[in-house]
């Protein structure tokens, strides 16, 4: 069952590249309904600002622990409006763990999505930290991830295709010759893709500093570039061998170490 489950979800990530607005909705509707794409895709902005204050309300306690952060993200539901990231728990629960321990000052995450990845990261970075998003669409969720951000933290949102020049010059001027601590890729998930987005971003990322890919388990794509370049550097994988049903369907998450 899991195997066919990933073969589906193979196939889908075959056409991200030229179809990226099909795939997400393709993704929605297959993982979450047609109410719930409707409302992210559509009708998310008429309940914006109750989705906002119900996670300033919520979540304005310090010293919140993961998993308590997972458990909120699972059950977030505002008319529809999920947070929820398109995350094997186990997986991204160790990623977490992992960056918790460092002082994370600057976050590059290439693909945010519906911004449930951007959640978490805002939640173990630093309490002044910068957090910046590289997306094609961000549609009505713009202001929404944008509200992820504690009193000090600013969170930056790119709205362009991260394969091309001028997108790396906005990252480059933005950042204002700081290095990042923490890159997140999980944009285009092609080959050619991954690639891409790995030989232009990494240059910025800080000797020291992580690159994480997630999706490693995609053999033909991901897994494929992520397999050549990881002997070069200090690597783990983070995969969940004890996946328990279809929606927590191991996906990999790969992680160099600077």
């Amino acid at each position: 069952m899991e195997n066919d489950i990933y073969k589906i979800q193979h196939k889908y990530e075959q056409f991200y590249r030229f179809n990226p607005k099909l795939y997400d909705a393709a993704y929605y509707i297959r993982e979450e309904g047609l109410f719930t794409f409707l409302v992210n895709s559509y009708l998310g902005k008429f309940f914006l600002s109750g989705a906002i204050k119900k996670i300033h309300i919520d979540t304005y306690k310090n010293n919140i622990e993961l998993n308590e952060w997972l458990n909120y993200l699972e059950k977030f539901n505002y008319f529809g409006i999920k947070l929820w990231p398109g995350q094997n728990r186990f997986e991204i629960f160790s990623l977490l763990k992992i960056l918790k321990k460092r002082n994370l000052k600057t976050i590059l995450e290439i693909g945010t999505a519906g911004g449930g990845t951007m959640f978490l990261f805002s939640r173990i970075a630093s309490p002044n930290a910068t957090l910046i998003s590289i997306d094609n669409d961000y549609g009505w969720r713009k202001t929404f991830i944008k509200s992820f951000a504690t009193k000090r933290q600013n969170i930056i949102l790119v709205e362009m295709n991260s394969h091309q020049k001028p997108t790396r010059n906005r990252i480059k001027h933005t950042l204002m010759g700081k290095k990042i601590d923490f890159l997140f890729i999980d944009g285009d998930h092609s080959y050619n893709g991954v690639k891409d987005d790995f030989n232009m971003y990494s240059r910025f990322v800080k000797q020291g500093g992580i690159i994480a890919f997630h999706d490693i388990l995609l053999e033909d794509t991901v897994g494929k570039f992520y397999q050549e370049i990881k002997d070069n550097f200090k690597h783990i994988e983070i995969i969940d061998n004890k996946v328990k049903n279809s929606r927590e369907v191991k996906k990999g998450i790969g992680v160099l170490y600077l």
